[in-house]
């Protein structure tokens, strides 16, 4: 093909739409008169479960061809750089997937058409069994070992849904490398912010959104961001990070979250249950890392409500050699050994309670 064209004066460009080893680039450029467009990897848009390019993919592969100066270049002709021909959609990092074998129904990114819009998921089908069953990710995240992040978030749903997200490796072993955490979204926008230090070195991990377990779509008023602190800022993160923590744990099958109400991961914080155990502390609100004297006595004091009656119940107990407070509430309150007190949380009050 390049011996024919040459003959006829006619330009040969070889169009790469796949990320492609050096060597067979190399192999490829040794041939007199072969030109390369290299496109592979700008956009991992595939239908899931298939393999073949979705819309977006085209898109950016598009913009990307007429973008180059390769092709006036070899032609002598200008009108073939036209970067503003096609559009490169913004926030087209994000893309999307769904396991087909949970039962899962389709999930849709619609790209906004302005860097001003939205960005929105829509589902078709039934909803997924499982929240990891649907993905919304960003891959190609650098993460460095032992350096501060901020990851933020403005996000809304059409009603009640849940919303977890995670920095991975995109690779096996595919362990978490800091980030992990859960959000109830509801139609109101929230605003998510959270700090962590990377627990490892990777130079394209993955930003995931688990966005499977219900059919309530969801909108993003900027694309997910993470970022690297400094100044200020990571000096503020470190002494926020430096102090003990709530977390939320649940047993299978009880299914609770934790929201933080405050951009910083301390207090205030809401816990949502959607699947209660038989057991109160099948689901955890823990405190870990606590300094504890033997002989001392301690004052632990929590100011909490319900939006209706219900049970709870709180422990202290050690952990090596830090001490963690568990309070609890899913059904009976019954816990072998520990000290505990049960108590019962009342609706709100008529008025709001203050910050």
């Amino acid at each position: 093909m390049a011996a024919l064209t040459r003959e006829h004066g006619v330009p040969f460009i070889i169009v790469l739409l796949d990320p492609t080893d050096p060597e067979i680039k190399a192999a490829f450029t040794a041939i007199p008169g072969v030109k390369l467009m290299d496109v592979g990897g700008l956009s991992t848009a595939f239908h899931p479960n298939e393999g073949h390019p979705a819309p977006l993919w085209h898109q950016v592969v598009a913009h990307a061809i007429a973008a180059d100066p390769l092709l006036s270049n070899l032609t002598g002709m200008p009108e073939l750089l036209a970067p503003s021909a096609i559009a490169d959609p913004p926030m087209r990092e994000w893309h999307s997937s769904w396991d087909r074998s949970l039962g899962a129904g389709k999930l849709f990114i619609r790209y906004p058409a302005q860097p001003t819009d939205t960005l929105k998921v829509e589902f078709v089908g039934p909803p997924a069994r499982e929240v990891r069953s649907s993905v919304v990710r960003h891959g190609d995240i650098r993460a460095t070992k032992g350096r501060t992040y901020a990851f933020e978030m403005v996000a809304r749903a059409s009603g009640q849904r849940p919303l977890t997200f995670a920095l991975d490796r995109a690779t096996a072993p595919f362990d978490n490398l800091g980030l992990r955490g859960d959000i109830q979204l509801t139609p109101e926008w929230q605003r998510v912010r959270r700090y962590f230090v990377a627990t490892g070195d990777d130079t394209a991990a993955a930003l995931a959104l688990s966005v499977g377990a219900s059919t309530e779509s969801i909108e993003f008023a900027t694309a997910p961001l993470l970022r690297e602190l400094a100044g200020d800022e990571l000096a503020a993160a470190a002494a926020s990070l430096a102090q003990p923590q709530w977390k939320l744990s649940a047993e299978h099958p009880s299914q609770a979250s934790l929201e933080h109400v405050s951009p910083v991961p301390q207090t205030p914080f809401l816990v949502r249950v959607q699947a209660s155990g038989e057991d109160i502390w099948e689901i955890q609100l823990q405190l870990d890392g606590i300094a504890l004297e033997a002989g001392r006595e301690y004052t632990f004091a929590l100011r909490a409500r319900a939006a209706r009656a219900r049970p709870w119940s709180m422990r202290s107990r050690s952990i090596g050699r830090a001490g963690r407070i568990s309070v609890c509430g899913a059904g009976r309150s019954w816990v072998p050994g520990g000290r505990r007190c049960d108590e019962t949380l009342s609706p709100p009050p008529t008025r709001p309670m203050p910050e």
